[in-house]
């Protein structure tokens, strides 16, 4: 007999009442996530239910109902009613999640027509739970499931979902309230225990709980009554509990005195499990033993009477041999990997020095000194053993050359010392012969040369680098020329190191990159630069001194007394005219003339200018074609 729970609430003077049944399942109903709704029957927001909601539940003109949230209950001062406004709802038949009620929020399947759930997400259940109720009286239903695989399963058939008001069976909820589909919103009821939501309880078959569940189609095929096309079956929500089941086995294979075996491991969501063997005789339980050589089959019954098997294979028992190596020989320090064959499962060397893993049937083998092994291998209870010899052949020595750095172009005699009877230098190139211990070794690029020194069929490795300091770049610059009395700075460039020009005359410095030059007459720099690893490198830059051709004058008088009335600039060894401009201390050009002819006397527009300092910008080109461009200022005094 069920038991009922009650919980009594009040809100705004409405009794809300949750029923709790007293089945219990193996794990709780928890929403599961659905589309498909086609209606919005729930008032949310604001103080109409009409624009809020998109269809009444229900078909009489004097009725016209929608249900409504707590919110819409507050704001339009219903007595009672209201459904959660967060849309969760939980009693004992699990938890439900309703959807936005600010969108489509029920599947509303009048009567002749069908409609589908759809999950948003495939998957295995053990149990569902639609939340629902009916409206202008009860509702027939067939339930149909459609599965990911193609198939469907017909869940239940002619299944009464009962009127939303008086109905007891499966109640979820009740005392919701309701109220007229208008703008405002009139009409709230004030029944204390009416309207109600009830659950439809589906358990899957055992057939279709390893399948993912993708789609619930229902259809209302009521046909008594004359109120077409009422009564409304209306479904809000789905609850499930997952369905798995996960089986794992560890598997003892018989040996020479003990006999097979084998434990399963169960985890799922429908335990706890019963378990019986097909042993002879029968046993019961997750483990099961002393079998011989076999396939056995474990029956798996769950909480629900739902029947899996799994099968364990315990391998054929093997005699126990064992094959050992011949006697082996190495060379110092080298090893040697064992070959033992047969079907023994653990293995002990002895002894254990010089063997990597003293418990594996194949150890590297590296001992110091001969060493006599021996092998032991076994099966369960069954062991056996061999033995064999490993000879160490004599030590050779080889000590190679440190590395070292050379200039490139010149070359190392390597100093190599070994009691090997023959050598072998790789890489060849670079090498004046590569068989003897010390060659002279010549390489272009930085190469680690390599000597492998031989005995017998022994041999030995060493190693060392020579660097090939890089040659060392230099550039002096660009042959320049200047101005007799001029100055300039050599933009020479190269690799970092020590810099040293010469010869030193006319230079601010000879050991900088860039020296400031004043020759007096042309002369030819040599820079040279020494590594870091020693390595030097010159180059040359000429510096020609070629003879003034201008020297503006500072200052001009132009008052007409025929003395410095012009402004006089250039005088021989121009090639081509010498261009000027002349501008006042605020910038404005007073006096610009191409292919200057030494005629200004201090005039803008053919009239005076004031007596005032001016700057003037020359551009003209020496003898040797450089251009020159000399700046100054000039003095107009009247």
């Amino acid at each position: 007999m069920n038991k009922k729970l009650t919980i009594l609430r009040s809100f705004l003077g409405l009794t809300l009442t949750i029923f709790l049944s007293s089945n219990v399942f193996s794990q709780p109903f928890i929403p599961v996530p659905i589309g498909g709704f086609n209606q919005d029957v729930v008032a949310e927001a604001g103080n109409s239910s009409l624009t809020t909601t998109t269809v009444s539940l229900d078909g009489f003109t004097i009725s016209n109902k929608v249900i409504y949230t707590n919110t819409f209950k507050t704001l339009n001062a219903f007595g009672g009613g209201g459904i959660p406004d967060n849309g969760i709802i939980t009693d004992a038949s699990g938890t439900y999640q309703l959807a936005d009620y600010a969108a489509n929020n029920a599947l509303l399947v009048q009567r002749n027509q069908t409609g589908d759930i759809l999950i948003t997400t495939a998957a295995q259940f053990d149990h569902i739970r639609i939340l629902a109720f009916s409206t202008e009286g009860a509702s027939l239903l067939n339930v149909n499931l459609f599965f990911s695989d193609g198939t469907s399963t017909a869940a239940l058939t002619n299944y009464s979902l009962g009127d939303w008001f008086n109905n007891t069976a499966n109640l979820v909820l009740s005392g919701i309230g309701r109220c007229t589909r208008a703008t405002p919103a009139t009409g709230a009821d004030a029944f204390p225990g009416n309207p109600r939501m009830y659950y439809i309880d589906i358990p899957i078959a055992c057939a279709d709980r390893q399948k993912n569940l993708e789609r619930i189609n229902l259809a209302n095929v009521t046909t008594a009554g004359t109120n077409a096309p009422y009564p409304n079956a209306v479904f809000f929500a789905v609850s499930a509990t997952s369905y798995s089941l996960n089986i794992t086995d560890n598997i003892t294979d018989a040996t020479c005195t003990v006999n097979g075996g084998a434990t399963l491991g169960l985890t799922g969501s429908a335990a706890p499990y019963n378990i019986s063997w097909n042993t002879v005789p029968v046993q019961n339980g997750l483990t099961v033993s002393n079998l011989s050589q076999g396939t056995y089959t474990a029956t798996i019954t769950d909480i629900n009477g739902c029947i899996s098997t799994h099968d364990v294979t315990i391998a054929q028992t093997n005699n126990l041999t064992l094959t050992a190596d011949n006697n082996s020989s190495i060379c110092f320090n080298g090893s040697f990997n064992a070959n033992t064959t047969g079907n023994a499962t653990a293995f002990s060397w002895s002894p254990t020095t010089g063997v990597s893993d003293p418990t594996i049937a194949n150890p590297i083998l590296s001992p110091a000194d001969t060493t006599l092994y021996t092998v032991t291998g076994t099966l369960g209870s069954c062991s056996t053993s061999a033995s064999f010899t490993i000879n160490v052949k004599p030590e050779i020595t080889l000590t190679a050359p440190p590395a070292t750095t050379i200039c490139s172009g010149n070359s190392f005699t390597a100093n190599t010392t070994s009691n090997a009877s023959s050598f072998s230098w790789s890489p060849t190139t670079g090498v004046s012969n590569p068989a003897i211990a010390s060659p002279v070794f010549s390489p272009a690029i930085l190469t680690t040369y390599t000597v492998t020194a031989t005995t017998g069929t022994c041999s030995v490795n060493g190693s060392f680098t020579i660097t090939v300091a890089p040659p060392v770049t230099v550039n002096a610059g660009a042959n320049v020329s200047i101005a007799a009395g001029q100055t300039i700075q050599l933009q020479a460039s190269g690799d970092a190191g020590v810099y040293s020009w010469s010869p030193a005359a006319g230079l601010s410095a000879t050991n900088i990159l860039f020296p400031v030059a004043s020759p007096t007459v042309t002369t030819t720099y040599t820079l040279t630069i020494t590594s870091a690893q020693g390595c030097t490198g010159s180059n040359d830059v000429e510096v020609q001194v070629v003879p003034e051709c201008a020297k503006p004058m500072n200052a001009i008088t132009p008052n007409g007394d025929g003395i410095n009335d012009k402004w006089l600039v250039t005088y021989g060894n121009c090639t081509g005219a010498a261009n000027v401009k002349v501008y006042n201390r605020y910038g404005s050009p007073v006096f610009e003339a191409e292919n200057y002819q030494n005629n200004w006397e201090g005039t803008y527009k053919g009239k005076p200018l004031p007596d005032a300092t001016y700057y003037f910008v020359i551009d003209y080109k020496l003898s040797n074609g450089r251009n020159i461009i000399v700046r100054g200022d000039l003095t107009i005094l009247r």
